[in-house]
């Protein structure tokens, strides 16, 4: 497996299990009632993931911080689409819409444009 595949796959995961640990509480009772729970539970894993996917990133990226912050950043937005869509049935606007079409745009060029 080649390192941006395995900095994607670290990517996607830190980012969903982030959204859960941010969102949680406005879709299950549980997570509004135990915020310390919570933090314990998610914070260590999600840190590990982070790190992980800077590591395999700088090396796929020959070292170009620019390049792997960009793919977090547009990473982070289409997870929050897809994770926001399925677990709150809460569709983007026409303006979030183009700002994710423009996150799929940054992946592209960063990962194409080497």
């Amino acid at each position: 497996m080649n390192n941006l595949l395995i900095a994607a796959i670290f990517l996607f995961v830190a980012h969903i299990i982030t959204w859960i640990q941010l969102n949680g509480q406005f879709k299950w009772e549980w997570f509004k009632e135990h915020e310390g729970w919570v933090v314990l539970l998610f914070a260590v894993p999600v840190a590990w993931l982070f790190i992980n996917y800077q590591k395999f990133a700088y090396l796929a990226f020959d070292g170009s911080l620019w390049s792997l912050r960009l793919m977090g950043f547009s990473g982070g937005i289409i997870v929050f689409f897809v994770m926001t869509w399925l677990l709150m049935g809460e569709l983007p606007s026409v303006k979030n819409l183009i700002c994710l079409i423009l996150a799929c745009f940054i992946i592209g060029i960063q990962t194409l444009l080497k």
